[in-house]
């Protein structure tokens, strides 16, 4: 009994390997990522403040009412918040 469950994992240990071998040696094709690589409405955002206000330690964060914001030092070394605005120039949000 004990052999059958050894042959059985290994059968499928085996398996499993051949597929991910598989999946990772098929690198040499193009891959087209589709849109997924255009930069988000907060992204952009970000670095239109940042060319604008060009804060010291600038950093994505969330305000207490979960928008996004481009936060940093000014030159005085206060910290300050600019919400982050989408196309339409509306907070950048999550919705609940």
């Amino acid at each position: 009994m004990k052999m059958k469950n050894f042959t059985t994992s290994a059968l499928a240990i085996l398996t499993f390997s051949i597929a991910v071998t598989g999946c990772a040696s098929n690198t040499d094709r193009e891959v087209s990522f589709g849109d997924d690589m255009l930069k988000s409405q907060d992204m952009i955002s970000f670095e239109e403040n940042h060319r604008i206000f060009n804060y010291k330690n600038a950093r994505f964060e969330w305000d207490g009412k979960n928008c996004a914001v481009y936060r940093g030092e000014d030159k005085s070394g206060k910290t300050i918040d600019q919400p982050l605005r989408d196309i339409n120039k509306e907070p950048i949000c999550v919705k609940n």
